[in-house]
């Protein structure tokens, strides 16, 4: 259920909530790019695909939990330290990468916690957010030498969540869960688009404890509606796709298929349904959630034609709309706000992944 607005105006007058979107802040997280068995990183999915024939059903459909899936590929729960935490120990590419993200990584980790409360038996959860720092209490960095950015520091284990500043091709993107694989650095990461918007930071670290994408999910047409040709490179996607020459790839379907999404370089990858970016089915725990703050809003990945907060006409031109009554469609579609709080089932689910009555 969504807070009323006096619940809302006391939230952001405690603090909690210091970020409204801007008119122009269009968001959509991106998949960070795989690493190949060697610890290398792919140039792109495209590559990736090729080079592995990593393989997912025509239609891109599933149903299962990503951290039931198979070994060795699916993501797995931060580990419990002795105290009975599931910590996921985090650092700073950089010090000047620092010095931009941590305000705004810091209020995320502050509003989810806030929701939270602090790991333990009364709270019901076992998540906890630490920086790495050193014996006198001071950062240490992801990179020893902000020279050499890709050189991981030593004094880290590799299962660090390594937060990285924007300027990149990722913008906002975060890895999901622990990644499988610790025999190299630099698999779990965190890309942060901007000092600006909680709702995205909100969103990434939702990833990072293991969460996916709510509007992907196998059940979703009964609660939005997606028009993949509203997502503002659907064009040049589709362009990609007739150069390449691909008979089986038609414009209906080539944002209903993960395969093709990825191979394309199309940001429709974040909308299909049923499956994630990185190839691994989705299992839901409970009813649809359009408050959670890992559903996109209407205006996720669109052209600058669907604004953030707009009357029921202008959503027309947005990748997302949601149903005025779920169960009559007749009644029509209107717009979803970004979510700038986690809902009471991102609470149930951090609580129900990572209960704390569990024996270490």
């Amino acid at each position: 259920m969504r807070p009323n607005l006096l619940q809302f105006v006391a939230l952001a007058s405690a603090g909690v909530i210091k970020h409204k979107p801007g008119p122009n802040d269009i968001f959509s997280c991106g998949i960070p790019l795989p690493t190949f068995e060697n610890g290398t990183r792919a140039a792109s999915w495209a590559q990736y695909l090729d080079e592995t024939q990593a393989y997912i059903g025509q239609n891109g459909q599933g149903a299962t939990d990503m951290f039931a899936g198979p070994v060795g590929r699916a993501p797995v729960r931060w580990p419990r330290n002795s105290d009975n935490k599931a910590v996921i120990p985090y650092c700073y590419q950089t010090e000047e990468v620092r010095k931009a993200a941590l305000p705004i990584v810091s209020d995320g980790i502050r509003t989810w916690m806030s929701y939270l409360g602090p790991a333990g038996k009364e709270a019901g959860h076992a998540i906890s957010f630490e920086e790495q720092l050193n014996s006198e209490g001071k950062p240490i960095y992801c990179t020893p030498d902000s020279k050499a950015p890709d050189e991981w520091n030593s004094a880290l284990p590799h299962a660090t969540l390594a937060i990285y500043w924007g300027g990149d091709e990722m913008g906002w993107s975060a890895s999901v869960g622990l990644q499988p694989n610790q025999e190299t650095p630099w698999a779990n990461q965190l890309h942060i688009g901007d000092g600006e918007c909680l709702h995205c930071v909100l969103h990434e670290l939702g990833h990072v404890m293991g969460m996916v994408h709510e509007h992907q999910r196998s059940d979703r047409d009964t609660y939005i509606k997606v028009q993949y040709e509203n997502i503002n490179d659907f064009e040049e996607c589709w362009e990609r796709a007739k150069v390449k020459g691909d008979p089986k790839v038609t414009r209906s379907d080539i944002c209903d298929n993960m395969r093709y999404a990825l191979k394309y370089d199309c940001l429709c990858g974040h909308f299909v349904k049923g499956i994630t970016g990185n190839l691994l089915p989705l299992f839901t725990l409970d009813v649809y959630d359009i408050d959670s703050v890992m559903h996109y809003p209407s205006s996720s990945g669109a052209t600058t034609e669907c604004p953030n907060y707009g009357s029921e006409e202008s959503s027309n031109r947005c990748p997302i709309q949601v149903y005025i009554d779920y169960e009559d469609h007749s009644k029509g579609l209107t717009m979803l706000v970004p979510n700038l709080r986690p809902s009471d089932q991102d609470i149930k689910w951090v609580k129900h992944g990572y209960p704390y009555n569990v024996e270490t």
